[in-house]
């Protein structure tokens, strides 16, 4: 008996586990400009796909 709800509670928990996480849209860049710069110099990218906080984006 133990282990039927052992068995169970394991089986309920990958169960409840399945991915309920929504898609990430593809990244994509439209554009960055400037197209040279300086080492540590401030650039900026556009496109679609990106986190919506500023910290959440490493390039």
């Amino acid at each position: 008996m133990k282990t039927s709800k052992l068995y169970l509670a394991i089986l309920l928990m990958v169960t409840s586990c399945a991915k309920d996480d929504p898609k990430l849209a593809p990244l994509t860049i439209e554009s960055f400009s400037p197209s040279t710069a300086a080492v540590r110099s401030e650039i900026q990218i556009r496109g679609t796909g990106f986190s919506a906080t500023p910290t959440g984006n490493t390039v």
